[in-house]
C-alpha cells in the first residue's frame, strides 16, 4: 500500500513538472525577444530531460516553435519543422549523452543541424536559409539555456 502511495505521489509531482515546463515553453515565446525566449525554451529542455526523461524534452520542444509561429514570428514560419526537429536533437542528444556537461555537445548539435538544414534550404530548395545572426542566436540560447539548467540542477 504504502509503494503505491509514493508511486501515486510522483507520477504527480511528474505530471505537474511537465505542466509547469510546458506553460513555461508556451508562454515564452511570447516575450518576442529571440535571446531570451530561446534561452528559456532551451533551459526548459534541457530541465525537462533532466528531471522527466528524453521523452518529455522531445515533447516540449514542439510547443514553443508552434506558439511563435502564431505569436507573430513569420520570417521564421519555413523554418518551424526544423528548429522543432533541432530541439529534438537536443532533448535526445543531451539525454543520451549525459546531464553534467552535457548541454554543450547538445548545443553543439542543435547549432550543426540548424546551419545543415538552412544551406539545404537553400541549395535544394530556393528558399531563404536562417540567417546567420538568427543562427548565431541558436547555439548562444542553447548554451545559455544549458548553463541555466545546469546551475539550477546544481541546486535541486
Amino acid at each position: 500500500m504504502k509503494s503505491s502511495i509514493l508511486t501515486l505521489d510522483r507520477v504527480w509531482t511528474k505530471t505537474a513538472l511537465f505542466l509547469f515546463f510546458l506553460s513555461m515553453a508556451i508562454l515564452a515565446p511570447f516575450i518576442k525577444i529571440q535571446l531570451i525566449t530561446g534561452t528559456i525554451v532551451n533551459m526548459v529542455l534541457f530541465l525537462s530531460v533532466s528531471l522527466l526523461g528524453i521523452e518529455a524534452g522531445v515533447l516540449l520542444g514542439f510547443m514553443p516553435s508552434i506558439v511563435s509561429g502564431f505569436v507573430g514570428f513569420a520570417p521564421l514560419t519555413p523554418f518551424i519543422p526544423y528548429i522543432i526537429a533541432s530541439n529534438a536533437i537536443l532533448a535526445v542528444s543531451f539525454g543520451l549523452i549525459g546531464k553534467k556537461w552535457g548541454f554543450v555537445p547538445a548545443g553543439l548539435a542543435k547549432f550543426g543541424f540548424l546551419c545543415i538544414s538552412s544551406y539545404f534550404m537553400v541549395i535544394f530548395v530556393g528558399q531563404p536559409g536562417l540567417p546567420p545572426a538568427m543562427l548565431w542566436l541558436q547555439i548562444a540560447t542553447a548554451l545559455g539555456g544549458g548553463t541555466a539548467a545546469h546551475f539550477l540542477l546544481r541546486r535541486i
